[in-house]
């Protein structure tokens, strides 16, 4: 079963998930480094279902991409939510349980390959979309939260074959660079 974004729909939450996301919503727009502390206890305390989590997880996302500034602080609250939102269990028989980093990688790979299938015109803001995907993405991996071969798969496929690649690609590519080229070189010579 799908664990990302498109898997949760507001009609499929009870009142209570959706009391709860709507003070989640709070929560969210007033977060800023300076009260994150207190605001993320908040914020992790109110995910107490898996419709929750998968809610939490998209307004989490969509906030990284409408306030691209504060990126990082949500990829800060995302490595926060990961160690204290417990795993809920499987919606089907069989299926894989719900962790918040299981439905948060979910989410990432579904909006980066959405927004970087759009091409700026097909989607509203495609172009600021892929650019706010792939900063979240490179911000996650500096807070721990993702694994460096997910941004070396997301700069592989904006690259493509190194020949064709869009101009709205290559900046995608500078943004992940500019964010965490520095963490990426580490990792390199780490492995040398």
């Amino acid at each position: 079963a799908d664990q990302g974004r498109v898997a949760w729909a507001p009609a499929a939450a009870s009142a209570g998930d959706g009391a709860a996301l709507k003070a989640l919503t709070g929560v969210l727009n007033k977060l800023t480094p300076e009260k994150f502390d207190r605001l993320a206890e908040q914020a992790a305390a109110l995910v107490t279902s898996a419709a929750v989590l998968r809610g939490a997880i998209s307004l989490l996302f969509e906030n990284a991409i409408a306030q691209p500034t504060f990126a990082a602080t949500y990829a800060d609250l995302c490595a926060f939510m990961a160690a204290r939102v417990p795993e809920f269990p499987a919606d089907a028989p069989g299926g894989k349980p719900a962790s918040f980093r299981r439905v948060l990688l979910n989410t990432c790979q579904e909006e980066f390959e959405a927004a970087t299938a759009a091409d700026g015109t097909s989607r509203a803001g495609g172009k600021a979309r892929t650019l706010g995907a792939v900063r979240l993405i490179a911000e996650l991996f500096k807070a721990g939260v993702v694994a460096e071969r997910v941004v070396h798969a997301c700069v592989s496929d904006l690259l493509g074959d190194g020949v064709s690649a869009s101009h709205d690609a290559l900046e995608a590519v500078c943004e992940v660079l500019t964010v965490c080229g520095k963490r990426l070189d580490e990792g390199d010579a780490r492995a040398r």
